[in-house]
């Protein structure tokens, strides 16, 4: 008898038994013995009617699994009480947590195979990989391949990747499209044009009551998919935070965007906003934000998001529709620049070296990545199945066809891939990164509100010295390294 407990899961049970597929496929599978599968109940959420999943998954994949649910959070706890390879009764194990980091799960993965426990997929993902490789090729500006392999060179999982993003391009300005046409103004296409906007907003009464009490614009503020500085520094130098601020310049070398005269020119631009009143960065929360955003008063001009949805829910449609989306704006070099938010992988689904036909395992948790099971899926995020819609079907609010286009046109020629950090830098190297960050984060705080004077030669100076005292050409002889440049 399974032993299988009531779990929560998100979205309607039906969709598992909409599927249909040959009788044939279901028949060979039914044949076989099947494969068992234990699943983390950390990972779950909602009712789970499991015997639906499992008769599902035979009829569209002609696998017939065994699914029995545990307690365990963690890979780790999992397999310490395990204790050793010989003990373990499954095939693959679902939905268990292991690390914060795609290098944090890598090192600990590997650290799991060479026990014995886990098996490596590479060549299996190679050979019947087709929804992991849609979905590789999908992200061409994210090396997703690099982020899911440990520096052994191996792959120990099929990811669960991020699929509610906040838009792709998380650095997005929204401006307050009824002031614009209040006062007759375009949307603005250059820092230049911002300035000018952002002027109006604040002097011209846009809003119509007489009061001086517009908003044109949140500035900084803690949550960087919101912030406003960012998407502005793209217009002078890729600010990049996922990659912690690195770039490739116009030689194609790897650089340190805030070590450049255009990161200074960035900020030097951000003060004299902020001296003006053109950009104000509260001390407030995503809730606050969203309901500044909301408010009935209709006081802001301005803020940054991704998809407008992450700020103002859909179910106030005409809040929403006060506000237009600004394509990237092109800085005093010309054209400027977009970031992408990249998907975030975490490991799903790992084959235990228990398992007697890898090959079938793998065909089963390849299916989970299908447009297919996403559709299925509806909107909810299921994690029992991880699966993966490609970047053309999702659904992005509110961006236009023309400005959604303009950001993909302004990704950087040179895309980031992700670093294989070397067993030998990688403890400095993440010590130096946080570290870095942390002064970039603080620093450029202080410059963008005012606080500091980029325009103060000593001051800068001081600020490039600080970044050196924290080893920055150590940092980026290892990122060379990390990133393929020897």
């Amino acid at each position: 008898m399974k032993r299988k407990i009531g779990c929560l899961l998100m979205g309607a049970v039906l969709l598992f038994l909409s599927a249909c597929a040959p009788a044939s496929a279901a028949q060979a599978g039914a044949n076989a013995p099947p494969l068992a599968v234990v699943v983390s109940s950390a990972s779950l959420t909602a009712q789970v009617d499991w015997d639906a999943l499992e008769a599902w998954l035979l009829e569209q994949t002609g696998v017939s699994v065994d699914i029995t649910v545990s307690h365990t959070a963690t890979l780790g706890a999992y397999l310490e009480a395990v204790g050793k390879p010989g003990n373990l009764e499954c095939d693959m194990l679902w939905g268990f947590s292991v690390g914060t980091t795609a290098a944090d799960n890598n090192i600990a993965l590997r650290r799991w195979a060479e026990k014995g426990f886990i098996t490596p997929l590479g060549p299996y993902m190679e050979q019947y990989g087709t929804y992991f490789k849609a979905a590789r090729a999908d992200w061409q500006h994210y090396d997703l391949q690099a982020a899911i392999t440990a520096n052994d060179g191996k792959i120990y999982y099929v990811p669960r990747l991020e699929r509610n993003l906040c838009q792709p391009y998380s650095q997005a300005l929204w401006l307050n499209g009824a002031w614009l046409e209040a006062l007759s103004l375009p949307v603005p296409q250059t820092t230049a044009d911002l300035r000018d906007v952002l002027e109006a907003f604040g002097a011209r009464d846009p809003g119509g009551n007489g009061q001086n009490d517009e908003i044109p614009q949140i500035g900084y503020w803690e949550q960087g998919d919101k912030n406003t500085v960012d998407f502005i520094i793209n217009a002078f130098v890729p600010c990049d935070r996922d990659n912690t601020f690195l770039y490739y310049n116009n030689k194609g070398r790897l650089a340190f965007a805030p070590a450049s005269d255009a990161w200074r020119q960035a900020m030097v631009y951000l003060a004299s906003l902020s001296a003006n009143g053109l950009m104000q960065s509260p001390d407030i929360t995503e809730n606050g934000l969203s309901q500044l955003a909301q408010d009935p008063a209709d006081v802001l001009g301005g803020f940054c998001v991704g998809d407008i949805d992450c700020l103002i829910p859909p179910a106030f449609l005409a809040e929403q529709e006060r506000y237009v989306p600004v394509p990237p704006l092109a800085g005093p070099a010309g054209a400027g620049y977009a970031v992408a938010k990249a998907a975030t992988p975490q490991p799903f689904g790992l084959v235990t070296t228990t398992c007697a036909d890898v090959a079938r395992a793998y065909r089963v948790l390849d299916f989970l990545l299908s447009p297919d099971a996403a559709r299925r899926q509806g909107e909810a995020y299921i994690p029992a199945i991880p699966a993966y819609l490609p970047a053309l079907e999702r659904q992005l609010s509110q961006m236009d066809d023309t400005t959604l286009a303009a950001y993909t046109a302004a990704l950087p020629e040179k895309a980031m891939g992700f670093p294989a950090v070397e067993q030998a830098d990688m403890l400095a190297y993440y010590q130096l990164q946080g570290a870095i960050s942390s002064h970039v984060d603080t620093a450029l705080k202080s410059f963008a509100t005012g606080q500091q004077d980029p325009t103060n030669d000593t001051v800068w100076a001081d600020y490039l010295a600080a970044l050196d005292g924290l080893g920055l050409d150590s940092f980026m002889q290892m990122a060379r390294r990390a990133y393929g440049e020897g």
